[in-house]
């Protein structure tokens, strides 16, 4: 495994890849200072994203989690840029109607965010919910979007 960390203007992110595939991405520093191609390409697909000018990321990733979680994480890879569901709605499609606390919980895990968008994942009234990583983060991800929630 390798891993790196940069500073973006989302903050310090660290990715983490193994064999090829993205395993994880932390806000924060964590001194890793490796590099690889890998690496170097989700870097800079990541920061393409965030200045607004990448839509969909085209890296591999093979993020470890349960079989749930990651049937989850697959719903997740499906969400339009620039579009949210609801934890009911994506309860719904996980074909668990009203399971919302485990959809959370596996929402909460993910551990390749924005990668895995999790935070386009909203309430039911349309205010923002939570997010692992802080509501601020998620209204950054979301304003970058295009979607600007009045609700909190």
């Amino acid at each position: 495994m390798y891993s790196q960390s940069k500073l973006t203007l989302l903050g310090n992110i660290t990715i983490t890849e193994s064999e090829g595939s993205i395993k994880s991405l932390q806000f924060g520093e964590h001194n890793s200072r490796t590099s690889n191609d890998t690496l170097e390409e989700a870097f800079c697909q990541l920061e393409e994203y965030i200045e607004g000018k990448r839509k969909r990321f085209t890296i591999s990733y093979d993020p470890d989690g349960t079989i749930y979680q990651k049937s989850v994480w697959a719903i997740l890879k499906k969400i339009p840029y620039g579009k949210t569901i609801t934890y009911r709605k994506l309860s719904e499609l996980s074909g668990h109607p009203g399971s919302y606390r485990a959809i959370g919980n596996a929402n909460r895990k993910n551990p390749i965010p924005i990668f895995i968008p999790c935070h386009r994942v909203i309430m039911s009234d349309g205010s923002i919910g939570g997010y692992a990583h802080g509501i601020n983060v998620k209204r950054k991800l979301l304003s970058i979007e295009g979607n600007l929630l009045t609700k909190n």
